[in-house]
């Protein structure tokens, strides 16, 4: 999800599929400047705007029934209606773009789906099955502490900056009421013990009550497609070296 600049207009400029692929995935253009732009990377490559880079935004992987809940105002894109997806044959195929097209890294197959994460040169790619097993993972990218939640009571997939406390990066586990359900309702902390919010983002109890954990840009995208544009991705499927969970504090 990008912010949608305004090039040589007052007014924010609108997309179109220009129907070319580079590196076997989608290339828009703004019909502002007739300039393409890569979906994946934001990045203008041809026209007056080549070079610039549309500002990413933070999004969740979710359902309709959990975002609506949290957010009952919302408003919907509805798309005209159509029989059936033009791309469901190309989504059950094994190959990523055009079926000629070799799968450069192997270490994942070309349709497993992926949360990708780039910044300041590095980048990490998270397998959706993982975050299934694992529910939590904390990992860090380039430099920065961070930290993939996906309950297993939900479908919402989502990646926050962990919070620091006397310098050091917070380490989360799943809180439960003593009279509530089993299911995973909020975050504790185990520095202070505090209580988060992590569908609102936000301490609730205890001493840290009201920081906010920030999300971060995360994109649901084929690993074929995310290795092409970072070759040189970390595939993170357990918490990294860096950010090992902390035992309970005495």
């Amino acid at each position: 999800m990008y912010v949608r600049p305004a090039l040589d207009s007052a007014q924010p400029t609108t997309f179109g599929v220009s129907g070319k692929l580079w590196r076997s995935a989608l290339v828009m253009y703004d019909r502002q400047t007739l300039s393409l732009w890569s979906q994946i990377d934001g990045k203008s490559m041809a026209g007056p705007s080549a070079g610039a880079t549309l500002t990413e935004l933070p999004s969740q992987l979710t359902t309709w029934s959990d975002w609506r809940r949290l957010h009952p105002e919302t408003l919907v894109l509805v798309k005209p209606p159509l029989e059936a997806s033009p791309y469901q044959a190309y989504h059950e195929r094994d190959f990523v773009g055009l079926p000629w097209f070799e799968n450069r890294d192997r270490r994942l197959p070309e349709k497993t789906l992926v949360l990708g994460l780039e910044r300041r040169d590095a980048a990490v790619a998270i397998p959706i099955a993982a975050l299934d097993e694992a529910t939590l993972l904390p990992f860090e990218l380039a430099g920065e502490a961070l930290l993939a939640i996906a309950p297993a009571s939900s479908r919402t997939r989502l990646v926050v900056v962990r919070p620091r406390f006397n310098d050091q990066a917070l380490e989360f586990v799943w809180w439960h009421a003593s009279d509530g359900p089993t299911a995973e309702s909020d975050l504790r902390d185990l520095a202070t013990g505090s209580r988060w919010d992590w569908q609102r983002g936000k301490a609730v109890a205890g001493p840290l009550t009201g920081m906010r954990l920030e999300p971060v840009a995360a994109s649901p995208i084929y690993w074929g497609i995310w290795s092409r544009f970072y070759p040189k991705t970390e595939i993170c499927s357990k918490p990294n070296r860096a950010s090992e969970p902390g035992g309970a504090p005495d």
